[in-house]
């Protein structure tokens, strides 16, 4: 049993780091491909900021 739950832990951590390493690709895309940025862009990067502050505060247990 603990080993089962160990290889979901592991398993769960590199979903998380793939996860993060798109995340950072995809930011960077958008920034070198945004020459002029609309407000469409700003809400766009509003929304995962909002969506990452969520994230940020489950894992630290903190309001942000």
């Amino acid at each position: 049993m603990k080993r089962d739950a160990t290889d979901a832990y592991i398993r769960n951590v590199e979903n998380i780091r793939e996860h993060l390493d798109v995340i950072r690709a995809e930011v960077d895309r958008m920034i070198a491909d945004t020459d002029s940025p609309t407000w469409a862009d700003v809400g766009d990067l509003a929304h995962v900021s909002s969506e990452l502050r969520d994230v940020v505060t489950f894992l630290t247990g903190e309001d942000r």
